[in-house]
């Protein structure tokens, strides 16, 4: 009967945001040392705001004078925005983020640990996977800018970006009035700030991409879990040893021998029984309760994850959304004389961004066939061996388990699905075949 915390890397997430200046939360027990970090956490922001307005100033007052230049240049600052809103959800909703941990901390089961350590590895393989993608697409970035490109590319950016010197270039670029931002001091001074904002960046990417996936990854493992438990519904329940135990707890995997309850002619919490076909029937309803529980916390889970991502999720989406479509457009219709760093910088930019859209719309998808789990675990009950209270109980939990289980924002406006990443896909390509059109026609 002993019982564990829920293991979960969403601490870790917070401890990472807390670390880079982006939250400001813990507190120190020095006076001084909180004030600083205040200091820096108000520094950081600004800091991470005026570069957000300069990379938008030079991409509508200089990229716009090379249309693919231009594209390239909206998608960064959309993605840039994008991560940053996101992001901002867990300041102003810092407390909404640390309920939900809480609830998985008290309220999740941790009966079957086997479960429960597969989900805990799976959520940290998909930051690790993501981190490794998001450093394919950041040393895209980087590269680009060691190796040689063509002459003509040369004669655009210095045409683009007014530059003296064309041939040192940036990962992305900053409008800073009155400089060139090519000559020396300037130059070497820009480049490696970009580092920093890379590494920022980075940060702010795993968290935005990685916290609904690792969060339903651990809200599967409970329907796993209960899925067992309704098997076992109408069967006696037995220990690790072999022993015969009734449940008094699911979710604690709390229990009680049932030799020792018919010593006692009772079950904990009930009256004395004489008969054990009674003390039977009354587990039966008893157990049947529990299950009941078990799912209303999962769907309570899932509202509070919907609860505190509703306010920003429509805009999330939008801007997912064009900078998947800006990507597509880049990676099918750019000139095929450009280097081939460029194409791997283009190419991997747009498999990450469709591997982002697609996880969030998976996981979202294995919501739903967590219900189809339980329906098949539904249908394996033996109702012949379950009192007509126990089966009007489970008439209840099909009913519920036949509604869709996608995340659902604005009363099922917007449902994230693999439905959903197909019209995004349709959009895209629809956007690319205008932008074609549009351009043999000029």
């Amino acid at each position: 009967m002993e019982t564990m915390v829920y293991p979960h890397s969403v601490g870790t997430i917070l401890k990472l945001l807390e670390w880079i200046g982006w939250t400001n939360h813990s507190r120190f027990d020095i006076k001084w040392k909180n004030i600083l970090k205040t200091v820096y956490f108000f520094s950081f922001h600004f800091l991470v705001i005026i570069c957000l307005i300069s990379h938008l100033l030079s991409t509508t007052t200089r990229s716009i004078r090379y249309l693919p230049e231009f594209f390239q240049r909206l998608m960064e600052d959309i993605t840039f925005h994008l991560f940053y809103f996101d992001n901002l959800l867990y300041i102003f909703r810092y407390k909404e983020l640390q309920s939900i941990v809480s609830f998985m901390e008290t309220s999740f089961c941790t009966t079957n640990r086997r479960v429960v350590q597969y989900c805990y590895r799976r959520g940290n393989l998909i930051m690790i996977v993501f981190g490794l993608v998001h450093s394919m697409v950041i040393s895209g970035c980087i590269l680009e800018t060691y190796f040689p490109v063509s002459e003509k590319e040369l004669e655009l950016l210095r045409y683009v970006y007014q530059r003296k010197y064309p041939e040192r270039r940036l990962q992305t670029n900053f409008w800073v009035p009155f400089i060139d931002d090519s000559e020396s001091w300037y130059y070497e001074v820009m480049f490696y700030t970009e580092f920093y904002l890379v590494f920022i960046v980075t940060v702010l990417t795993v968290t935005s991409i990685c916290l609904i996936p690792m969060l339903i990854t651990y809200a599967e493992g409970q329907y796993t879990m209960l899925s067992h438990f309704v098997e076992k519904i109408g069967q006696p329940h037995h220990d690790e040893q072999g022993r015969r135990i009734m449940y008094t707890n699911l979710i604690r995997n709390e229990y009680v021998y049932v030799a020792s309850c018919y010593e006692r002619g009772k079950l904990v919490g009930t009256s004395s029984w004489s008969d054990k076909e009674k003390v039977e029937h009354l587990y039966e309803k008893s157990y049947c309760r529990q299950i009941v529980r078990f799912h209303q916390m999962l769907i309570q889970f899932q509202e509070k994850i919907v609860h505190m991502y509703s306010p920003f999720m429509l805009t999330k989406m939008i801007l997912n959304n064009t900078v998947f479509a800006l990507c597509m457009y880049q990676v099918s219709t750019n000139p095929s004389d450009i280097s081939r760093w460029r194409v791997f910088k283009l190419t991997s930019e747009f498999v990450g961004v469709a591997l982002e859209l697609y996880l969030l719309c998976h996981s979202s998808e294995r919501l739903d066939d967590c219900h189809a789990r339980l329906r098949r675990s539904l249908v394996s009950v033996s109702l012949s061996q379950v009192s007509p209270r126990v089966k009007r109980s489970l008439c209840m939990l099909v009913r519920r388990s036949h509604r869709p289980n996608q995340l659902r924002f604005y009363q099922g406006a917007l449902v994230i699905s693999h439905s959903y990443f197909m019209h995004v896909v349709k959009f895209s390509y629809t956007f690319v075949n205008f932008m074609r059109l549009r351009s043999i026609g000029h």
